[in-house]
């Protein structure tokens, strides 16, 4: 089924229907066809009567597993596509999810430390091996903290709750994936996994505020660091699990 509808091959006559579903509701292509599996094995129960079998019932669990396929988001404003250089860690496990059958969508910034063509509006879609790119708008920059990088920050943020809250033809998602930097999309996180009531994982790959304290940059009173605390605390209270590259953030954690 995935092979046929990611190929564009298309699809029987008999999967047409949960696959019009999910595309018209926005849901997720597995769960809608195991409900219709599901719904085609009652009405040949009802019309077999007495001459249904109660090992035709195995046909539920066969369904199951031919179905069970997930709608990821992976949100990390710093992550990078074979379109702008050398992929990044995020493309890369969103590339080998999407060759597991899973509809994976990854949202990243154009200001992500490399060089973009410009464009006009707050997002660009782009599909590239499997993987639905969403390039959300903003200005260059380079690496390093300044006014610009955070000043990028809050744009990610703007155009990544622009895109997510206007009418779109994204499916509600299984598992909502935060990568941090930038700590401010623990907000949208937290936000989407209330509205659509799915589960959040945290990526955390670098530990803020507590590195630009511990370089001596700012101190903990800072109203910068405070606001990026209290961020970094509501991110980690609701999350459903966490990703870590970090030695020992289990500690920290």
């Amino acid at each position: 089924i995935v092979l046929n509808t990611k190929t564009l091959l298309g699809v029987s006559p008999i999967i047409s229907i949960p696959y019009n579903i999910c595309h018209i509701w926005h849901l997720n292509l597995g769960a809608i066809t195991f409900v219709f599996y599901c719904f085609c094995v009652l009405i040949e129960a009802i019309l077999k009567g007495k001459e249904f079998k109660l090992y035709e019932l195995l046909q539920i669990p066969m369904s199951l597993v031919t179905s069970v396929f997930m709608n990821i988001w992976y949100i990390s404003k710093y992550a990078i596509t074979t379109k702008e250089g050398f992929p990044s860690r995020q493309f890369m496990l969103s590339k080998q999810m999407a060759k597991k059958g899973h509809d994976i969508s990854l949202f990243y910034s154009r200001s992500n430390g490399k060089k973009a063509d410009p464009f006009w509006g707050c997002s660009r879609r782009q599909r590239l091996e499997g993987v639905n790119c969403y390039q959300l708008n903003g200005p260059l920059i380079s690496y390093g903290l300044s006014m610009k990088r955070i000043l990028s920050w809050i744009i990610f943020e703007w155009n990544l709750f622009v895109l997510l809250l206007l009418p779109n033809k994204l499916k509600r998602p299984d598992y909502i994936i935060v990568s941090s930097l930038s700590l401010l999309t623990f907000v949208i996180g937290v936000w989407l996994k209330r509205k659509y009531k799915t589960k959040l994982i945290l990526e955390i790959r670098d530990i803020w505020p507590a590195t630009i304290v511990e370089s001596g940059r700012f101190t903990e009173n800072n109203i910068f660091v405070r606001i990026l605390k209290k961020v970094e605390l509501l991110g980690y209270d609701n999350a459903d699990a966490f990703i870590s590259p970090l030695p020992k953030f289990d500690l920290y954690l």
